[in-house]
C-alpha cells in the first residue's frame, strides 16, 4: 500500500491520461444537499484566504479526505486505469463542481474552461476511456454524468447527479452576479488548495476486505451493499461485467431495495435475501445478518458453482416479485388467493411461499394445491390476527415449513405443523375475539380486510359478488357520544365506552362518505341508516329488532361475527366440537387453564380471583399494572368485591360477565401473559 497527498488537478491527471472506474460493488450517487453545501462552503472559506483574495503569502490547503485505488494496468499504451475503491462520492461531486465552474467560463474565460475539461475528460479517447470517472450505471448514474459532462440532453433515470449538478451551478451564477467571485481563483482553490489523501494499493490485496472497512463518508454500508461489493470482488475482473448485466443489475432492478416490505422497514432486496436464506436453512437470520450468513453459504463454491448459485439467486427473485406484486402473474385463481393473504401480514410466510411456487414453476405442485397453500395460510394468519397473536411468535415456525412439511403430501402436512404450533382453535378465536380491542391493536387496512371478506362472504352465499367503494370503518357508539347517547345509556355509557368502544361488535364497515352522515347520531338513527345500508353487512344485522346499543347487544353482535369469520375460515384442527362463545347468560366457567395450570372456578367472579393470585405469584411490577389499569388496580381498597394481594395492593373484581373476559385478559397481558397462554374451560366442555 502507497500513501500520498495528492491535489485535485494532480489526482485527476490533469493534462495526463487517466481514467477511474468505479468496481461494480461500488453504490450509486448517494450525496445531498447537506454535503454538497458542505464542500461549496469549504470552497468559499478556502477561497477567501487565497493570497490573491485576502493579500496573505500562504498558498492554502484543504484536506478533503481520501481516495482508495488500485492499479489496473494502462489502455491504449497511454492511460492510466484505476479502480476506485472508496472516495466515488467525493471525486464524483467534485468533478460536478468542476463541470459547473467550466460552463460558467467557456465564453468569458476559454482558458479556465479547457482547465476544467483537462479535469474531466481524456479529450484523444473515445467511449468510456473518454470519461476520467465512470460512475456505475444504477441509477442512470453513468449516462446521466455522460451527459453532464458533455452538455448533451439528459437520459430518464432517479440519479442525483442533475440535482447536485444544478446546486453549484446556482452558487456560482449568485456569486458572480454579486461580483463576489473570480472564476480562476475559485479552479485554483478547487484544482490546488483542495488536497486528497491518495491511497493505492498493489491488485494482489484483498480489495474486498478494503471497501468493507473502509466507507469514509460516513453512509454505513447496507447489507446489501456488502453482498453486491462480496460478489463482485469473489469474480474474476472479467467475468464480473458479465454476471452483473445478466444476473445482478436485473436483480436489484427488480427488487428495488428503496422500496420497503412489510413491518422490518427492510427494502425488497434485502427482504428477499433475508427470506431466501430462511428457505434454505430452516432459520429467519436477523437484519443485520444477511450479508454474512449469504457470504458463508457462498464462500467455498467453484467458480462454476458460484456463479450458478447467482442464477438461482436471480430466478427465485422473480418468484419473490410475484409474491410481492400478485398481479403480475397470469393464473387468475391463484392471483386471487395470493391477493387475499398478501391482506394479512403474509410476509413472514414468504420463505415457504417461494419455495412452494418453485415446485409450482416445475409442474411438481399444481395451481389447485397452491392456492390451497395460500388459503391454509391465510386461515392461520387471520385467526391469530384475530386472537392477538403476534407474528414474531410465528415467524421460526413460517421459516421451518419449508423443511417440515412432506411435499409428497403438502396440505395434511401443512395442517398437522401448524395445528402443533399453535394454530388458534375455534373456541380461542370464540374467547378472545369479541372484547379484543381490534381498533387500536390492529392497522385500520386490516380491519377493513376483515370486514370485506365478511360482507363478501354475505353476498356470496347467494352467488353475488360486490366489491365496497372506499370502505371505512364506523364505531357505532361514537368515539365522541352525544347526550342523546348518554340519555339512551345513563350511568352505564362510560363503562361501555371504556371496555367495548374499539372492539368488533362495535366497528363496522360503510362505504366513502357515509361515515361523516353518521357521525355521533344517537342509535336509533344509526339503526336505520344501518339498515337501509347498500352492504348486507350491516343491512342483514340490523334488520333484528335492537332497541338499545349496550355491552349486551355488542357482545351478541361481536359473537355473530365471530360465527361468520369461523364459517370463512373453518378450523382445519380437531375443535370442530369446541365450546360456543360465552354469552351473557351462559353460566360460569368450571376452569381457567393458564400456561398448562387448571384452576377450577365456581364463579365469574371467583375465576378473575384465581387470576388475581396467578398474577401475584408471578411478582409483576403492580406500578405498571396500576399505570396501566389505574381503576382496576390501586394502592387502596376498594368499596365492593376485591382481592388483596398483601402487599399493600389492590385488585377490583366487581365485574360484569360480560366485561370479565376482557379485563381477564388485559390484567393478564400487562403481567406478561400472552392471549394464546391461557382459556377458559366452560361447564359441560
Amino acid at each position: 500500500m502507497k500513501a500520498f497527498p495528492f491535489s485535485v488537478a494532480k489526482a485527476l491527471g490533469n493534462k495526463n491520461e487517466i481514467h477511474f472506474a468505479l468496481p461494480h460493488f461500488q453504490r450509486e450517487y448517494r450525496w445531498g444537499k447537506d454535503e454538497w453545501k458542505k464542500l461549496w462552503e469549504d470552497a468559499m472559506a478556502t477561497y477567501e484566504v487565497l493570497p490573491a483574495v485576502s493579500g496573505t503569502k500562504r498558498e492554502p490547503e484543504h484536506f478533503l479526505g481520501a481516495m482508495v485505488v488500485i492499479y489496473d494496468g494502462k489502455r491504449h499504451a497511454t492511460v492510466d486505469v484505476y479502480r476506485l475503491v472508496d472516495g466515488q462520492q467525493r471525486l464524483t461531486t467534485l468533478s460536478l463542481l468542476v463541470c459547473a465552474l467550466g460552463e460558467a467560463a467557456r465564453k468569458s474565460q476559454p482558458t479556465i474552461y479547457k482547465k476544467c475539461r483537462s479535469l474531466l475528460v481524456n479529450e484523444d479517447e473515445k467511449g468510456d476511456l473518454h470519461l476520467k470517472l465512470l460512475p456505475t450505471t444504477k441509477n442512470e448514474d453513468r449516462a446521466i454524468y455522460r451527459a453532464l459532462i458533455e452538455g448533451k440532453p439528459l437520459p430518464d433515470g432517479t440519479s442525483r447527479l442533475p440535482e447536485a449538478h444544478h446546486f453549484f451551478q446556482k452558487q456560482i451564477e449568485t456569486h458572480l452576479d454579486a461580483r463576489t467571485l473570480n472564476l480562476e481563483h475559485l479552479f485554483q482553490v478547487v484544482a490546488a488548495s483542495f488536497q486528497l489523501v491518495w491511497v493505492e494499493f498493489e491488485p494482489t490485496e484483498n480489495a474486498h476486505q478494503i471497501f468493507e472497512s473502509l466507507n469514509t463518508t460516513g453512509q454505513r454500508l447496507t447489507q446489501v451493499d456488502l453482498v453486491r461489493n462480496y460478489i463482485a470482488m469473489s469474480l474474476p475482473l472479467e467475468k464480473q461485467d458479465e454476471v452483473f448485466s445478466e444476473v445482478w443489475s436485473p436483480l436489484e432492478k427488480l427488487l428495488d431495495n428503496a422500496r420497503k416490505v412489510g413491518k422490518s422497514g427492510l427494502g425488497e432486496l434485502s427482504a428477499f435475501l433475508r427470506h431466501y436464506d430462511a428457505m434454505n436453512s430452516g432459520h429467519l437470520p436477523a437484519a443485520d445478518k444477511i450479508y454474512a450468513r449469504l457470504r458463508d453459504e457462498l464462500r467455498d463454491l467453484t467458480e462454476h458453482d458460484f456463479i450458478e448459485k447467482l442464477h438461482e439467486i436471480k430466478r427465485f427473485a422473480g418468484l419473490y416479485n410475484q409474491l410481492l406484486r400478485p398481479d403480475k402473474g397470469t393464473d387468475k385463481k391463484l392471483l386471487e388467493a395470493l391477493e387475499k393473504l398478501s391482506g394479512f401480514d403474509a410476509l413472514t410466510a414468504y420463505p415457504f411461499l417461494m419455495a412452494v411456487a418453485a415446485r409450482h414453476e416445475q409442474k411438481q405442485i399444481s395451481s389447485a394445491e397452491f392456492i390451497q397453500v395460500c388459503q391454509v395460510l391465510e386461515n392461520f394468519f387471520v385467526r391469530c390476527f384475530l386472537t392477538g397473536i403476534k407474528s414474531n411468535a410465528y415467524d421460526k415456525v413460517m421459516a421451518s415449513l419449508p423443511r417440515k412439511v412432506d411435499w409428497n403430501d403438502i396440505l395434511p402436512s401443512l395442517h398437522h405443523v401448524l395445528i402443533k404450533n399453535g394454530y388458534p382453535s375455534d373456541g380461542k378465536v370464540r374467547q378472545m375475539l369479541p372484547p379484543r380491542n381490534l381498533y387500536e391493536a390492529a392497522p385500520k387496512e386490516k380491519i377493513v380486510k376483515l370486514f370485506e371478506r365478511i360482507n363478501a362472504a354475505i353476498y356470496e352465499k347467494n352467488d353475488v359478488s360486490i366489491t365496497v367503494e372506499t370502505p371505512s370503518l364506523e364505531h357505532i357508539l361514537p368515539q365522541n357520544p352525544s347526550t342523546q347517547w348518554s340519555e339512551d345509556l345513563g350511568e352505564d355509557l362510560n363503562s361501555i365506552k371504556n371496555e367495548w368502544l374499539h372492539t368488533i361488535g362495535n366497528l363496522t364497515l360503510v362505504s366513502g362518505g357515509y361515515n361523516a352522515s353518521l357521525s355521533n347520531a344517537a342509535f336509533s338513527e344509526k339503526r336505520e341508516k344501518l339498515l337501509s345500508h347498500g352492504l348486507r353487512l350491516n343491512s342483514d344485522y340490523f334488520s333484528q329488532p335492537i332497541v338499545k346499543w349496550d355491552a349486551e347487544t355488542i357482545q351478541a353482535r361481536a359473537t355473530w361475527l365471530a360465527e361468520q369469520i369461523l364459517q370463512i375460515w373453518p378450523t382445519f384442527g380437531e375443535d370442530k366440537a369446541a365450546p360456543k362463545p360465552v354469552a351473557l347468560s351462559t353460566p360460569a366457567p368450571q376452569a381457567i387453564i393458564i400456561r398448562g395450570q387448571r384452576l377450577e372456578t365456581k364463579s365469574w367472579r371467583d375465576m378473575m380471583r384465581q387470576i388475581a393470585v396467578f398474577v401475584g405469584e408471578l411478582q409483576p411490577n403492580f406500578f405498571h399494572l396500576h399505570s396501566q389499569m389505574p381503576s382496576q388496580v390501586r394502592q387502596t381498597p376498594f368499596n365492593f368485591a376485591q382481592h388483596d394481594w398483601g402487599n399493600g395492593w389492590y385488585l377490583d373484581l366487581n365485574h360484569s360477565a360480560a366485561s370479565t373476559l376482557r379485563f381477564a385478559s388485559k390484567l393478564l397481558q400487562n403481567a406478561g401473559v400472552r392471549d394464546d397462554e391461557w382459556e377458559i374451560e366452560e361447564n359441560g366442555a
